[in-house]
């Protein structure tokens, strides 16, 4: 058995309207950590690598004219799109050298923070 379980697809650098989807409904864990650092795991939607990456939820935006009034039930919320890519140490035909890991699969999922 190999120490990195995964389908061996060739490489190839794509994406699909449902992996994100497939990536948060396999498995999915979020586990936040000190400050603005969140860990994600979860597998990979076309090879199946199951892998942990790290996310920043740090939001630069320009200087605003006026303070958005906050309600009593909506707090502030920090919104950043996170582009992931399989890592997979894995063999995939065809990979690039200049590409140490990976399928080649690429996805997007929203995080979200809310703002004390």
């Amino acid at each position: 058995m190999s120490a990195h379980p995964h389908r061996t697809e060739p490489f190839e650098e794509i994406t699909k309207e449902h992996y994100a989807q497939t990536y948060l409904s396999g498995g999915f864990i979020h586990e936040p950590l000190a400050d603005a650092v969140h860990l994600l795991t979860g597998r990979c939607p076309r090879c199946g690598f199951t892998f942990t990456t790290e996310a920043t939820l740090t939001v630069v935006r320009s200087a605003a004219t006026t303070t958005p009034a906050a309600t009593a039930s909506t707090a502030p919320r920090a919104e950043l799109s996170i582009t992931i890519a399989c890592p997979c140490p894995g063999e995939h035909s065809g990979r690039p050298d200049d590409i140490p890991d990976g399928c080649g699969a690429y996805w997007a999922v929203l995080m979200e923070e809310r703002v004390p």
